[in-house]
C-alpha cells in the first residue's frame, strides 16, 4: 500500500533538517552543503511503500495539503520554542483534510537538554492535538540540532529506524 506523510511545523524548527537526516538515513548519503531541502523522500516498510514531503513554505501548507490523500503527518516543533501559531494552524488543517495520524520529531533538543522543558512542550502539543482529535500518544523522535543530519552513530540509525518503524504502526 502506498502511504504519503507531509512535513508540518513552525518556520524554523527544523523541517528542512529533518527532510535532509530522512535522505542521509534512506539513501545513506549527506546532502550537498547549501543544497536545497529535499522535498520528497521515499522508503519501504513491509509491503507498504511511504512517500514523505515537505511543501516548503506555509503557503504551499495550505494550498496543497490534502492534494496527495496524506496518510500521516510528522510534526516537527523544536524544543526550545515549542509549538507556535503556524503549529498550532496546521495541526487544525490536517484535521480539516482528514489527516488523522501525526507523530512528532522534536529538535534542537541539545539545545534545551532541560527534561522539565521538553516535557511542557510536549504537553502543549499533546493539548494542541487532543483539541483537534488527535491521538496523545505518538510516534517520538527527539534529536539534536547539531547532529540531524550526522545519523553516525549505530544508536542514532536504530532511534531513526524505530521512529519510522512506529509511523508504519500506527492505525
Amino acid at each position: 500500500m502506498d502511504k504519503n506523510i507531509i512535513v508540518i511545523g513552525h518556520v524554523d524548527h527544523g523541517k528542512s533538517t529533518f527532510m535532509n537526516a530522512l535522505n542521509l538515513f534512506i539513501k545513506g548519503k549527506q546532502p550537498e552543503a547549501f543544497a536545497p531541502p529535499t522535498s520528497s523522500v521515499s522508503y519501504r516498510i513491509g509491503e507498504d511503500n511511504y512517500t514523505v514531503f515537505d511543501y516548503g513554505g506555509a503557503y504551499e501548507y495550505i494550498e496543497h495539503l490534502g492534494e496527495k490523500n496524506e496518510w500521516a503527518a510528522i510534526l516537527v516543533c523544536a524544543a526550545t520554542d515549542g509549538p507556535m501559531p503556524q503549529t498550532t494552524e496546521q495541526i487544525e488543517l490536517c484535521n480539516k483534510r482528514g489527516i488523522k495520524r501525526i507523530a512528532l520529531y522534536m529538535s534542537k533538543c541539545d539545545l534545551a537538554d532541560d527534561d522539565d522543558l521538553q516535557y511542557f512542550v510536549q504537553e502543549d502539543i499533546n493539548d494542541i492535538l487532543a483539541e483537534n482529535g488527535f491521538e496523545t500518544e505518538y510516534p517520538l523522535l527527539k534529536v539534536s540540532a547539531e547532529r540531524a543530519c550526522d545519523w553516525g552513530e549505530e544508536k542514532d540509525k536504530k532511534e531513526f529506524f524505530r521512529f519510522l518503524t512506529e509511523i508504519h504502526r500506527m492505525k
